[in-house]
């Protein structure tokens, strides 16, 4: 019994914190069928697009991108809400035909939930992909999962991040989010919250976001019990 009066106590330690996942390469490796997708869809619309050209405008909101897109090369074949739509079905298509969870990933939830701290997914994804990724990599329950997509503001603005810190009810300043695009550290800062950033090696280096990050890591295999309850004291 006793003991299990000492896993309750460090249990109830870090109750009132929270872990909050970034959705899209942070638990699984979607940015490239983002690119995949995009490439497909622009083309297809006769706007010329690399994978370059897509990794400008990543972390924002699907249809912030499109609008973007419109805005500077637009097309008559089908309305941004259309393309946004077709651009959404095609990542979901293709998330469940390939998609793999990073390095990590399926620990670092497991371990946050061990301690008893609540977790979130906060993405720019639509909700749609988002419930698609959980069920497809079997990432289990969360506390929260919110999209930007509900927000007015998508990333760099906090808003996102702002609504799932009220949704779990724990203070910004007790709330670590972990990312890996410069628009989402940006958004995580803004909300006044611990940035651990995961940065992809083929888009940043760590001196491109040592200004947006508290700490950086190459990999979720990094984030174990012991560093949280680091960030955490």
């Amino acid at each position: 019994m006793k003991g299990n009066n000492q896993f309750s106590s460090i249990k109830n330690q870090f109750a009132s914190h929270a872990i909050i996942f970034d959705m899209d390469g942070v638990l699984i490796d979607s940015e490239p069928i983002w690119k995949d997708a995009g490439i497909e869809l622009f083309t297809r619309l006769g706007v010329p697009m690399t994978r370059e050209r897509m990794a400008e405008t990543m972390g924002m909101r699907c249809d912030e991108v499109v609008a973007l897109r419109y805005a500077s090369e637009p097309w008559n074949s089908m309305t941004v809400d259309e393309a946004t739509d077709e651009l959404i079905r095609l990542v979901v298509e293709k998330t469940k035909a390939t998609g793999q969870a990073l390095p990590g990933a399926l620990s670092a939830i497991r371990v946050a939930q061990e301690m008893g701290v609540k977790t979130a997914i906060a993405s720019s994804s639509p909700m749609v992909l988002i419930e698609a990724v959980i069920d497809h990599l079997q990432l289990g329950d969360f506390d929260a999962l919110h999209s930007a997509f509900s927000e007015k503001r998508g990333k760099p603005a906090p808003d996102v991040y702002l609504a799932a810190a009220k949704a779990l009810d724990i203070l910004p300043e007790h709330c670590i989010v972990i990312e890996d695009s410069l628009n989402g550290m940006k958004a995580a800062k803004a909300a006044g919250m611990t940035c651990i950033a995961i940065p992809d090696a083929r888009y940043f280096t760590h001196a491109d976001i040592a200004d947006y990050a508290d700490h950086i890591f190459d990999s979720l295999e990094y984030c174990t019990r012991e560093q949280f309850e680091l960030f955490f004291a």
